[in-house]
């Protein structure tokens, strides 16, 4: 069984449009209008920033979730 944990934000021209603060990307484009990251393909983004960091000390301690990751 999956569960969704966190979505993913991205920039919004009327907020903030720093896009360093919602995504890294190695030659990955950001659309406004239709609000999608286009990532070459064998290339990566990266989501571990301002807006989108995930803890998972904090999830665990407020779910009570008893998960283990392992990084890669």
């Amino acid at each position: 069984m999956y569960f969704l944990l966190q979505k993913v934000i991205l920039p919004n021209i009327d907020l903030c449009t720093e896009e360093q603060l919602y995504f890294r990307t190695q030659g990955g484009k950001y659309n406004y209008t239709s609000r999608n990251l286009l990532v070459p393909r064998h290339k990566v983004a990266y989501f571990d920033t301002f807006f989108n960091a995930f803890s998972i000390k904090k999830w665990k301690k407020i779910y009570n979730l008893n998960i283990t990751f392992f990084a890669g």
